[in-house]
């Protein structure tokens, strides 16, 4: 798995400075160190390929970004959405994180 981007959450402020939402885009990494490879087992790579298949399936008339998590729009997930989908992925699929 090659890491070289990055999510970030800006705030929507309104005319009267009040926080209304956020804004989440994918852009480059911080630094060149957070820019890395992780190893993968072929089990979870192929557990990965099948998910995203299922979403672009549900997705394919929707702009994906080539999002293996997307939100329902196909767009971007905020970080607990990504966290919630990501525990049914793993649950569904029976596998567990190691730290």
């Amino acid at each position: 798995m090659s890491v070289n981007k990055s999510a970030k959450a800006t705030p929507e402020i309104n005319d009267e400075e009040e926080i209304t939402g956020r804004h989440i885009e994918i852009s480059g990494t911080e630094t060149v160190c957070s820019v890395q490879t992780l190893p993968m087992s072929e089990v979870v790579s192929e557990a990965l390929r099948d998910w995203q298949k299922v979403w672009f399936q549900r997705l394919k008339a929707l702009e994906t970004d080539n999002l293996v998590f997307p939100n329902k729009d196909g767009k971007l997930k905020s970080y607990s959405g990504f966290r919630r989908q990501f525990g049914r992925f793993l649950k569904k699929k029976r596998l567990h994180i190691i730290a």
